[in-house]
């Protein structure tokens, strides 16, 4: 039965991915229904998967993977989508690549890549995620587009206060652990 449950959840993160690709098919038909439709089942897939996996206690390497990578083909592809459209700046989408790259070593020099669970999370970091998942309906709803790019630029700020946090308490906690040795 467990088996079942984690395949449901990584269902659940997967269906992100064509959820994405139909975003950008259909990103030109300027239906902005259809696009905040698709973005809310997202969201909503993003939210659920943890929540299941949460509530019954299912934790999986696979989809401990398959979650922040989903998320991140998400952010990455509208964020390229959106650059195309010059919808945002180009700044943003390096940010976004650096942010990933970042978690990544930092969650693997804290050793985490030997854990069940390969990823070093942090509020600050859930946060700057979830902002993330949010710059497309920044930018499809109308009465907020005005404000991209203020919302872009407060992403990019808080995007580099976290990775520094991420690298200051990596460092803290490295430096700490080889003189207490």
């Amino acid at each position: 039965m467990e088996t079942i449950k984690k395949v449901f959840i990584n269902i659940l993160t997967l269906i992100r991915i064509p959820l994405t690709i139909l975003f950008i098919i259909f990103f030109d038909n300027s239906n902005r229904v259809l696009l905040l439709f698709i973005l809310s089942i997202i969201i909503l897939t993003d939210f659920i998967d943890g929540k299941i996996a949460r509530k019954f206690n299912i934790n999986s390497r696979l989809g401990s993977i398959l979650d922040p990578y989903c998320d991140l083909f998400f952010v990455l592809f509208t964020s390229i989508l959106f650059n195309i459209y010059d919808l945002i700046p180009i700044t943003y989408t390096f940010v976004l690549i650096f942010k990933f790259a970042e978690f990544n070593i930092t969650s693997y020099y804290a050793g985490m890549s030997s854990n069940k669970i390969p990823f070093m999370f942090d509020k600050v970091g859930r946060v700057i995620t979830a902002l993330y998942q949010g710059v497309p309906f920044v930018v499809v709803i109308p009465f907020l587009s005005q404000y991209c790019s203020a919302y872009i630029a407060f992403l990019i700020i808080g995007t580099l206060i976290s990775s520094t946090l991420r690298i200051s308490n990596l460092i803290h906690t490295k430096v700490y652990k080889s003189y207490n040795k």
